[in-house]
């Protein structure tokens, strides 16, 4: 069994918890834009209006969520809100070769629990690293190979691989 102070300082996991927080509240500003048709207006206006979006992200953070970000945090919320307001209302296909790419990339393997895949490209799953819902197809690394049971527990979470760090699933 690992303890709590084993998992805390490893940087692994520090640095997938953060990512993981961050995803949460990106999470939940979609959410709140979605239900809110007047926070929606405003995030836009205050993305369209902007000179710097890093600070309107670290801004939006520490206003709207009382998160104090760092800079690296800023910045990665800000591709992904952007991301997610430039966002297609439709999923893109996959080519074979982009497929093939992929395959290769991760060696076969599933991306979160490491086992072969095989080669029938039918059969395994392409997934969204950061779901769908939240950045659409806008981010160019956010493909992973997963099989399918990986995929079928993953679906749209946003701390799955957080959870499969710390052996939570």
């Amino acid at each position: 069994m690992v303890s709590l102070e084993d998992l805390a300082s490893n940087e692994e996991i520090k640095a997938e918890y953060r990512r993981s927080l961050l995803l949460n509240i990106l999470k939940k500003l979609v959410g709140r834009m979605k239900r809110d048709d007047n926070y929606r207006l405003h995030i836009l206006n205050l993305y369209r209006q902007s000179t710097n979006k890093v600070i309107t992200s670290k801004a939006i953070l520490n206003n709207d969520f009382k998160y104090d970000a760092s800079e690296s945090d800023a910045e990665l919320f800000n591709i992904w809100i952007v991301a997610h307001l430039n966002k297609s209302d439709r999923r893109k296909g996959f080519s074979d070769s982009f497929k093939k790419e992929l395959f290769n990339k991760q060696h076969g393997l599933c991306a979160v629990c490491g086992e072969r895949l095989g080669n029938d490209f039918s059969k395994i799953h392409v997934d969204h690293i950061i779901p769908w819902t939240l950045v659409g197809d806008e981010l160019k690394d956010n493909y992973q190979y997963l099989c399918s049971t990986c995929n079928e527990c993953k679906s749209c979470h946003t701390d799955y691989i957080f959870k499969s760090l710390i052996n939570l699933v």
